[in-house]
This record gives structure tokens, sequence and C-alpha cells, in this order.
């Protein structure tokens, strides 16, 4: 396993509530980790920190092609990552990390720059998940639509999450809401690319990760996984999926 850790997985799925509680919890590791920030085209959040969260910018597609890979990962939505971010990061001596959606990270994966490193398995690819390999079983057991059934588990998410930062909400966030949900199942789909699965019932929404002292249930799980595969272990909480498991 290598020194670079790529995380993906839907939007409000948990992933950024999963970078802060391995802060929290373990403080050496994160101090070791040396992240790559995207470039995003969207407003900001309440809380979120220009540099830290992302750089915000409104041009993304005006960004130089040769040092940027960019895409619009919703409809109205753009992100770029910066090359020389992540080679910087490689050589650091820390462990890279980059939060980025699945599709721009296989971008990434088939760049030039970065290629030998994936093919050498010098990056660990981790995805976090909403569902379980048993709850797909499970679901498709009973003949459910899992399409449908994704869809709605994230839009509850989504609903509760941009609840919570905004009180009421208006149509522009409603349907910021179904832009993301409608891509979750298109993600999920890709998770037996990854190394490594972390199924998380704690989405972004749940006052699992910070209500308490500490992260309880589903969102301390995932956080002890991740805080393993950061420092080389084999994860056992973690799962691999075949390619059929969603067909």
């Amino acid at each position: 396993m290598g020194r670079f850790i790529m995380l993906a997985g839907p939007s409000c799925v948990g992933k950024g509530p999963l970078v802060r509680a391995l802060a929290k919890l373990h403080p050496n590791i994160a101090e070791n980790i040396q992240k790559v920030v995207l470039y995003n085209d969207r407003d900001r959040r309440p809380g979120e920190v220009d540099g830290i969260d992302y750089h915000f910018v409104k041009n993304i597609q005006g960004l130089s092609d040769g040092e940027y890979i960019k895409m619009e990962i919703r409809p109205g939505n753009w992100q770029a990552l910066k090359i020389a971010d992540i080679t910087q990061a490689m050589q650091s001596g820390k462990i890279g990390f980059l939060e980025v959606f699945h599709k721009l990270g296989a971008e990434a994966a088939k760049h030039q720059a970065l290629r030998d490193h994936f093919t050498k398995g010098e990056v660990c690819t981790v995805f976090l998940s909403p569902l379980s390999k048993e709850d797909i079983s499970f679901l498709k057991s009973k003949g459910s639509d899992l399409k449908a059934v994704v869809t709605d588990v994230m839009r509850k998410k989504l609903l509760r999450r941009t609840s919570k930062q905004k009180g009421i909400l208006s149509l522009k966030d409603l349907e910021d809401v179904e832009k993301r949900c409608s891509t979750a199942f298109e993600e999920i789909q890709s998770a037996h690319h990854y190394t490594r699965i972390i199924a998380n019932h704690d989405g972004e929404d749940s006052d699992n990760w910070d209500q308490f002292p500490f992260p309880i249930g589903d969102a301390r799980k995932s956080v002890k996984a991740f805080a393993e595969i950061c420092n080389g272990g084999r994860a056992l909480e973690c799962e691999q999926w075949s390619s059929e498991m969603l067909e």
C-alpha cells in the first residue's frame, strides 16, 4: 500500500466528517497527512474555508488544460484537480490525501504524470458507501429497485444536511439536492474499482459524528477503518465488491 490515499463516495455519505473525526481521534495521523485541495466553482457552504475545503473559483473551465484535470461532476458544477499538487503530495514524505468525485479520480489515474503510481499500487483507493454488501444482497433478494433505493437514501441525507445548514430550503436548494442524489447510484456502481470499501450508514447528516464526546455507531467504525488504512493496515472492517454487485 502506497503513501497516497484517494477517498470517494456520494455527496453527503460522510467523507468530510470522516476526515474531521480522524483529526480529533488520531491527531498523530492527521498531522502526517498532506491534503490535495480541489478547485470547485460552487458556492461555499456554511463553515467551509477557501483553500482548506476547496479552492473556490468561478471559472474552472478557464484553467489551463495542461496543468489541471477538469470535469463537470454534476449538471452546472465543475471541479478541477491540479496535477502538480498530487505529485508534490506524493513526494512530500507524508501521506498524500485526496477526497474526490469518482470520475475525476478515474481521470487522474489515467493521467501520464500519475499513471505509473497507480500501476505500481502506490495509491490506495477508498470508497465510502451508504450501503453495505449485506444491505445490497438483501435488497436484491427482495426485488428492490436498487437505483431508486440509493437515490432515496441519499435524498433524505442531503435534505437533512441542507436543512441543518440553512433552515428553510429554497427551490435552488431542493434542485441541488436532486442533482446530487441522482448521481449516487452511478457512483456506487464504481465502488468495485476501489481497493477498500467502507460501508457507512452515518452520513454527513448524522448526529453520530459530533453530538457526543466521540463518534459512535458506523461513524466510529468508519474512522477506525480509515485510520488503519492510513497506517498501512489491512482494515478488516472494509469490504471488496465484485463488478456484478449492483447489476
